[in-house]
């Protein structure tokens, strides 16, 4: 063998392992195991970025606090006169009727109703400025809100007004539908309706061309919540 063929050898021989996956002593490839924090942020990142890919504007905050303060903020700068308010999963949401009210606007709460004065109520929401609503969970996959509905925390308060803000914590976010359904489970989703918001609402109905707001919110605010040590 030649000189240069002795070489060619050596660099094939070289690159062939390189090439080769790193192995353990045992032979089988070493798996990494990914954290609860590095989940999280995975999850979480994803669900901001393809929520902004079809529309949604995110405001990321470290507490339950920050996040009534943020909703307040956001009502004035939009010029919010009346505002539906849901019941909230979290506690410490409670506050944020009692801010915004400070600021005069007027509160609309979701309380359950009778049959019949569900058509006042149903007109009292759809003349409000803003919904604001907390999410049981979401859609990492594809920038989905799930929100499960009851009769204190109705659909039509994140459908009927112009503009929606949906509170979100990053705990909650799960990587596609099939872990939705896993994880809210057949039985409760047969029992109470899940609405499934994936940016703001939009149609090609028109001559074919995007229109916002037809059909549900034109301005969809996400308000996620991370936990105060990330």
């Amino acid at each position: 063998m030649s000189e240069f063929q002795k070489l060619l050898t050596d660099v094939k021989n070289a690159l062939e392992r390189t090439a080769e996956p790193r192995h353990h002593a045992h032979g089988a490839p070493v798996i990494v195991p990914m954290t609860e924090v590095a989940r999280r942020a995975e999850l979480g990142s994803k669900f901001v970025r393809e929520l902004q890919a079809v529309g949604g504007q995110v405001i990321e905050v470290g507490s339950e606090i920050e996040a009534v303060e943020k909703i307040v903020e956001l009502a004035l700068r939009i010029g919010v006169r009346s505002a539906v308010s849901a019941e909230p999963i979290t506690e410490e949401l409670t506050a944020v009727d009692a801010e915004l009210q400070k600021h005069g606007m007027t509160v609309i709460r979701t309380d359950p109703v009778s049959r019949d004065d569900f058509a006042q109520m149903r007109a009292r929401l759809a003349r409000a400025d803003l919904g604001i609503v907390e999410a049981d969970y979401a859609i990492a996959a594809t920038g989905t809100i799930a929100q499960i509905a009851t009769a204190s925390r109705p659909r039509l308060a994140s459908l009927l007004p112009p503009a929606s803000v949906i509170v979100m914590h990053v705990d909650r976010i799960v990587p596609d539908l099939a872990a939705l359904v896993r994880t809210v489970g057949p039985e409760r989703i047969s029992e109470n309706p899940m609405v499934l918001i994936t940016g703001p609402s939009r149609t090609a109905d028109i001559e074919k061309r995007i229109v916002l707001g037809v059909h549900g919110p034109k301005d969809l605010y996400v308000i996620l919540i991370w936990p105060k040590d990330e």
